[in-house]
């Protein structure tokens, strides 16, 4: 921005390859370092007198992870191609595996939501960075420092 000669910042587009290559390098980014960071909540939940169990959070993470894109799907349906708000909440159903109540609350949030198309750079950039990265941090670090485009990156 000005006086921090960075001038490419002055306008930054929301729905742009940048956006995807931010919130790949943001979500991507603390597993290469820290680790997923479940054993850490168990040392810290232990010391404060709570039962954590690692494995099984690692587990529920990996599936979260696999399921990311029923969201940015329900936000598509909705916005995208006219489905009604009992249609996204089948698909989310169908492909979430969540408990009711959290499927009402995926499907009114992704109704309201201000900006439905950006879910989808969070999971297509986390596939996208780690896809590049492979768990290296120096070809992190260049997707910190280098200029690169999400189909320099696929």
């Amino acid at each position: 921005m000005r006086g921090r000669n960075e001038l490419e910042w002055t306008l930054v587009l929301l729905w742009s390859p940048s956006a995807v290559l931010a919130e790949g390098i943001a979500t991507a980014g603390p597993p290469i370092f820290v680790g997923d960071g479940q054993q850490l909540a168990a040392d810290v939940l232990g010391r404060l007198g709570f039962e954590y169990d690692a494995e099984l959070g690692a587990r529920v993470t990996d599936a979260r992870r696999l399921l990311q894109g029923v969201s940015s799907n329900v936000a598509m349906l909705l916005h995208d191609r006219g489905a009604s708000l009992d249609e996204a909440r089948e698909y989310a159903a169908t492909w979430s595996l969540q408990p009711d109540e959290r499927l009402d609350k995926l499907v009114a949030r992704q109704a309201a939501s201000p900006s439905p198309v950006y879910q989808h750079c969070y999971w297509q950039g986390r596939e996208l960075v780690d896809g590049y990265v492979r768990g290296d941090p120096a070809r992190f670090r260049e997707l910190l420092t280098a200029r690169l485009l999400p189909s320099e990156l696929a």
